[in-house]
């Protein structure tokens, strides 16, 4: 998770300004296990939740409708707070206390955040109380499930602790900030940023900006029409089918890259340690490969043309290519494919290279 800048302190007049921007649909209910729903108001929302599951689905209207099912035997004593902060309606759980037991963590697993006043909290580590959340008491045993009802056109960001979370259909900008937390998007428009710990990160069918930063989890992505595609692992695979883009750029610290039916004009593909395996479908400016070990394939189709360098530091070079050669080693390869028009550029430490036309 990339750093962020601190929120700013609640505003003293935040429930003056919140008037007719955030209601209540109906009265808090009796049990806290029923769900309770709220209408927010304004083009910028931010929802912050420390546990539990997360759905984001198309809404109509005006407003964002949010509703929170709290779930845990301390359930009674989680409060929903509201109000503009920084600019921006916002809805905040509120957990008392210091420490939050989760079940599912374990006898093994914590982690850690720290919590303003204000229910808000960052990535930063900084300021606010220091709030534990372990698989074993003391501490309460709740949290809330969240329904995310986003219309058209707005802005929501969406800051999480542990859960998962499943975006459907919508069209908006949506970023999910989280520190551990499966993510699933499927069918959207707009822009998904999606920035996590750790946790496997899937998008089937977008039309939209995508940029994905995990610490550690696979990421697939397929189905992609957009400007701008980017994807950070620190460890996990990166896997593409079907990804049309301006701009392509992919890095994993440690793991495998591959993508098929893969067409971008400006692509770069960065894995410290892993094989990288591109399927280029059609015309590319700019393809530059670094892998610090791992064997590195490419194909490209018949009619790309471009300066090509390859080097590997051990390995050997592998090709079928039809080209005008100024360099030919056994760890080193230079030339021109077709009227040079584009740029190739591959390099791996360690491994085998391998680069051919389709169809030959």
């Amino acid at each position: 998770m990339s750093a962020r800048k601190k929120p700013l302190p609640f505003l003293a007049f935040a429930g003056a300004l919140a008037v007719g921007l955030l209601t209540l649909d109906r009265p808090c209910p009796a049990s806290p296990y029923e769900a309770t729903r709220y209408t927010i108001g304004g083009a910028d929302v931010a929802v912050y939740n420390l546990l539990g599951s997360l759905e984001v689905v198309r809404g109509e209207g005006a407003s964002v409708v949010a509703e929170f099912t709290l779930h845990g035997k301390d359930a009674a004593r989680l409060k929903i707070e509201n109000g503009p902060i920084d600019g921006r309606q916002t809805l905040r759980v509120i957990y008392p206390g210091d420490r939050i037991v989760e079940p599912e963590f374990g006898d093994h697993t914590t982690s850690t955040f720290r919590i303003n006043d204000d229910g808000t909290f960052r990535d930063d580590k900084r300021g606010g109380r220091r709030v534990l959340i372990s698989g074993r008491g003391p501490g309460i045993e709740a949290g809330a499930d969240v329904r995310l009802l986003v219309p058209p056109g707005k802005k929501v960001s969406v800051y999480w602790g542990h859960g998962k979370a499943s975006v459907t259909r919508i069209d908006a900008d949506l970023i999910v900030d989280a520190a551990g937390m499966p993510v699933s998007a499927t069918g959207i428009r707009g822009s998904l940023h999606v920035d996590i710990g750790s946790g496997a990160v899937r998008v089937e069918g977008a039309d939209a900006e995508i940029w994905i930063d995990t610490g550690s989890g696979d990421v697939a992505a397929s189905g992609i029409r957009s400007k701008t595609v980017a994807i950070d692992t620190g460890s996990g695979e990166v896997t593409g089918n079907d990804i049309t883009a301006e701009s392509a750029t992919i890095d994993t610290g440690s793991g495998n890259i591959q993508l098929v039916k893969f067409k971008a004009e400006r692509v770069s593909l960065d894995t410290g340690s892993g094989e990288v395996t591109v399927e280029i479908s059609g015309e590319t400016r700019s393809l530059e490969i670094d892998s610090g070990s791992g064997d590195v394939s490419v194909m490209i189709p018949k009619t790309l043309g471009a300066e090509l360098s390859v080097e590997t530091g051990s390995g050997g070079i592998e090709t079928n290519l039809t080209m005008e050669t100024s360099v030919r080693k056994h760890d080193e390869l230079v030339g021109r494919i077709g009227d040079g028009r584009g740029r190739i550029a591959i390099e791996t430490g360690s491994g085998t290279v391998s680069i051919r036309q389709a169809g030959l």
